[in-house]
C-alpha cells in the first residue's frame, strides 16, 4: 500500500433481528474518524463486524457487539490497525 492508497476494511452487519442499539453509530464514527480508509460493504483487506446484540451472529477481525463511547471504539479499532497494518 502506497501513501496515495487507501486501506480497504470491509463493515458488515449482522441481520439486525433483536438489536439493542442503533448499528449504525459505529459505522459513522469510522467512517468520521478515519478519513485515510475506505470503508465498504464488498470487499476489504479486513472485516469489521457490527453485531446489535452478545449473540454476535457476524464475525470479523474487529468486533463490536454493543454500543460503545466515540472514544472506546477508536481505541479498539486503532489497536486492531497499530498491531497488523499501521500506527495511528
Amino acid at each position: 500500500m502506497t501513501t496515495t492508497e487507501k486501506l480497504e476494511v470491509r463493515i458488515k452487519y449482522c441481520g439486525g433481528c433483536n438489536p439493542y442499539f442503533k448499528r449504525e453509530n459505529i459505522e459513522e464514527t469510522l467512517r468520521a474518524s478515519y478519513k485515510f480508509i475506505n470503508f465498504s460493504f464488498e470487499d476489504g483487506v479486513f472485516t469489521v463486524a457490527i453485531n446489535g446484540c452478545t449473540t454476535s451472529c457476524v464475525s470479523g477481525e474487529v468486533v463490536f457487539n454493543s454500543m460503545e463511547s466515540e472514544e472506546r471504539i477508536r481505541k479498539k479499532f486503532e489497536s486492531f490497525l497499530e498491531k497488523h497494518f499501521i500506527k495511528i
